[in-house]
């Protein structure tokens, strides 16, 4: 590849099959973000190094990073939230909350079907999707959008079937759900033969469920993560790293992070007095368990360490 005329980008441009609406770094040889000088680099070959004006973003042409962390929210795509020109723009390290680094995307398949896990929920002609759905014009099977909202951010895919340990395919879980007359806002291992959990893929169960993934990164592996769940006042439908200083995802075991904080240190003693919520305690408290169960501070503020255990029979 050789440089071409000191003359602007022109976007898009076509390269070895596929369109760049913006720099990209594919086939340089120096790593350094180039866009083509025409519209069709394959038939003119000409090309020049991009400024800094024109790959945009804060981070000097870096490729994006996926997934990426947004408002506290998983990314596996370019989006073009919050950007009102509507270009499609990606963090460039793991956490944009955190770091701040992004940059336009430079590369766009060719692809009508961009290929990616589903984003839950998302918004399609005004109404708002947990689940995979059948309406629009999809040939009738089942698909969800690849971004939090279709209309925006026109990406999908079909959802494929066929999960194991399921007869739903790989159907989200549908929070909260019915079961036998009682509501459930996140797994259960209600009725299950294997003591393993299970949500229903439909609001109102009729047979369509699957187990829940234990894969998942939390504080607690022996069990699964529980959406939508509630941390600091805000819901959750997805793993988050708020509050992480090392940019983990994690996601709570129960609906509510707030109220049934995980034990982060079971084998350390209580710590008297210790403070909750503004409270002096003395002694093993039962505030705010749900099981009713007496617990402690293995410090001595818990709001601020939010570090405890059960205490013992």
């Amino acid at each position: 590849m050789k440089s071409g005329d000191p003359i602007p980008c022109v976007f898009p441009f076509i390269y070895e099959e596929r369109i760049y609406s913006f720099c990209t770094k594919d086939g340089s040889s120096k790593g350094t973000p180039w866009c083509a000088t025409t519209s069709n680099y394959n038939l003119d070959g000409k090309w020049k190094y991009c400024t800094l004006q024109e790959h945009g973003g804060s981070s000097g042409g870096q490729p994006c990073f996926f997934p990426f962390i947004y408002k506290n929210r998983t990314f596996y795509t370019c989006t073009n939230e919050d950007m009102e020109d509507g270009q499609l723009w990606c963090a460039t390290t793991d956490s944009y909350d955190r770091d701040r680094r992004w940059s336009y995307c430079a590369d766009i398949m060719l692809s009508s079907n961009p290929t990616g896990p589903c984003i839950f929920p998302f918004t399609y002609k005004g109404q708002t999707y947990t689940s995979c759905t059948t309406d629009g014009v999809f040939k009738g099977l089942p698909w969800c959008s690849l971004s939090s909202n279709y209309e925006q951010d026109p990406k999908w895919t079909y959802c494929q079937a066929s999960v194991s340990g399921t007869n739903s395919g790989n159907l989200p879980c549908a929070f909260p759900f019915k079961y036998k007359d009682k509501l459930y806002h996140g797994c259960t291992d209600t009725d299950s033969q294997d003591g393993k959990y299970w949500c229903s893929s439909t609001s109102n169960y009729n047979n369509q469920w699957h187990y829940c993934s234990t894969t998942a990164p939390s504080h607690s592996s022996e069990k699964p993560c529980v959406f939508p769940f509630t941390y600091e006042g805000q819901q959750f439908s997805e793993c988050t790293s708020l509050n992480e200083s090392n940019g983990k995802l994690w996601c709570s075991t129960t609906d509510n992070y707030d109220r049934d904080p995980p034990s982060h240190s079971s084998e350390k003693p209580c710590v008297f007095p210790f403070t909750y919520e503004g409270q002096q305690f003395s002694e093993c408290t039962s505030l705010n368990e749900s099981n009713g169960k007496l617990w402690c501070s293995t410090t001595d503020n818990y709001d601020r360490d939010r570090k405890w255990s059960f205490c013992p029979v």
